[in-house]
């Protein structure tokens, strides 16, 4: 079972950096409008927080010693309560990242994975993202974060901790989609329910 961390956000995050500079104009704003073949992503997502991640499928994703820290991370916040929250891969375009799709599909296990159809628009293009930029979008689908290397570097807080506050804060104001949820977990013996209802949990007070 994770052990909970005790995170604390970066002050470029509190305060603005560059890593979110370029796309200060777009925070709060709904993405533009992106499919993979008949389906809207983001549009389907709506009533969840959502985390976009924009990574490549290369020779060093299929190692056998290589460990999954996106997926990692994200078990740890759903293991401390932070439930309903939608997560999704989007690999690049490229024909080696296509030919590589199935195995990082392998490698992400349960997170969902889209391949670009090559006769529509490009994704990351659209939505102004680079290899390894990870977007979170709130419940209404309106962009909260859009993180980019070396903030997006699961080994710090940054992504933890934006995927935090966008599930427990508001940042973007009042949000008409909301979700009652409860969660029960049990560890050793002890057990607890959780009833989490609108945008709250104990980790968000």
């Amino acid at each position: 079972m994770w052990k909970a961390l005790s995170l604390t956000l970066a002050l470029c995050l509190l305060a603005g950096c560059s890593a979110e500079s370029e796309i200060d104009g777009a925070r709060c704003k709904l993405p533009p409008v992106w499919k993979i073949g008949e389906e809207e992503p983001t549009k389907n997502a709506l009533g969840h927080v959502t985390v976009v991640a924009y990574l490549q499928a290369t020779k060093l994703l299929m190692r056998p010693c290589f460990s999954n820290p996106y997926l990692v991370a994200f078990l740890i916040l759903e293991n401390q309560g932070y439930i309903n929250i939608n997560y999704m891969v989007v690999n690049n375009r490229d024909e080696r990242s296509q030919q590589l799709h199935h195995l990082l599909k392998e490698r992400l296990m349960n997170i969902t994975l889209y391949a670009q159809d090559l006769s529509q628009p490009d994704v990351w293009q659209a939505v102004n993202a680079e290899k390894d930029d990870i977007l979170v979008y709130d419940r209404c689908g309106r962009l909260t974060y859009h993180l980019s290397l070396p903030y997006t570097n699961l080994s710090h807080p940054h992504v933890e901790e934006a995927i935090r506050l966008t599930y427990c804060d508001g940042i973007c104001g009042e949000c008409s989609i909301e979700l009652n949820t409860s969660y029960k977990y049990e560890q050793n013996k002890n057990i607890f329910f959780l009833s989490i209802i609108f945008i709250y949990s104990p980790s968000c007070y």
